[in-house]
């Protein structure tokens, strides 16, 4: 059994230190946030902040008998299960508490005691994905892969990290290997955004339109494919399902800031401003097209 845990633990140790250095970087995770507030953020003093959990006091007397003979119950029996369980224990403990660097110091900890069980990196991987450390996470969850090479969301989930990272050649591989177990609208979507990032955006709508095929509402895949039409010229068609997505009540402010983007490829600032909400000058034109990557309409075309 040893030996299996050290064969596992040289697999994690290849995908490089994020697992290792996991604490620090949560640590400093939080200031990192866009969408939520930063846990911890309420600016308690130390002497305010609670001690670290410690093991019980069975395991410090343990400790401090090292060099005594192992009792009855101590040769019949493993104290590694025992062990593991408590670090959990803590972890979960701490994770319920918001307290994101102690969690993770933990299920550190508990992946060292048992690196063949992929619980502690099961949640070592979310709170990476909590805090957006998606490098560190693609690290995670390619040494999750080792030991679930079957887990088919984990194989998506994968995807969607080396995506994020622009890492769109490595995404679409695993992308596609996702496909084999499952016709799930964002894995349609989330390859057409590789073909996109490619500039082959015929190849990209076809995803788009299959993710929509599959689920009508899947407001990604068509936020997706309405940009990817501005980005292939067909402004006409791009505004049509646009206008359509920002009408249901489920859509989002990202997808309003698409769509006024592509009525200011057209020059059409007055609709751009209406969408948003907000003045639509020249340079706030320029700023929402250089972000999503469009660029002005020949004079002579027309806005539709």
């Amino acid at each position: 059994m040893v030996q299996d845990q050290g064969i596992a633990w040289r697999r994690t140790l290849r995908h490089g230190t994020a697992i290792a250095s996991l604490a620090l970087c949560v640590a400093v995770g939080p200031s990192m946030l866009t969408h939520a507030e930063a846990p911890g953020s309420e600016g308690r003093g130390a002497a305010e902040r609670p001690s670290e959990p410690r093991l019980s006091d069975q395991d410090e007397t343990q400790r401090d008998n090292e060099d005594g003979s192992p009792s009855a119950d101590e040769a019949d029996s493993s104290p590694v299960p025992d062990i593991y369980r408590q670090q959990m224990n803590i972890a979960q403990e701490a994770l319920a508490k918001g307290n994101l660097p102690m969690a993770a110091n933990f299920f550190q900890r508990a992946h060292g005691t048992r690196p063949e069980a992929p619980e502690p990196l099961t949640n070592i991987a979310a709170i990476l994905k909590k805090v957006g450390r998606h490098e560190q996470l693609a690290s995670v969850q390619a040494a999750l892969l080792e030991l679930q090479p079957h887990n088919g969301e984990l194989v998506v989930e994968y995807g969607l990290t080396l995506l994020r990272l622009g890492r769109k050649k490595d995404a679409r591989i695993q992308l596609h290997t996702a496909l084999e177990d499952s016709d799930a609208p964002r894995i349609y979507s989330a390859l057409g955004v590789t073909y996109d990032m490619d500039g082959d955006h015929r190849s990209a709508q076809a995803y788009y339109r299959i993710a929509l095929e599959n689920d009508r509402e899947y407001l990604a895949a068509m936020g997706n494919l309405g940009l990817s039409l501005a980005l292939s010229g067909d402004h006409r068609d791009s505004v049509a399902i646009l206008t359509r997505l920002v009408a249901d009540p489920a859509s989002k402010a990202e997808h309003r800031e698409i769509l006024a983007a592509v009525y200011a490829m057209a020059g059409d600032l007055d609709a751009a401003g209406a969408v948003t909400g907000r003045a639509f000058d020249a340079a706030e034109a320029e700023r929402a097209m250089n972000h999503y990557g469009l660029t002005p309409m020949p004079k002579d075309t027309g806005a539709l």
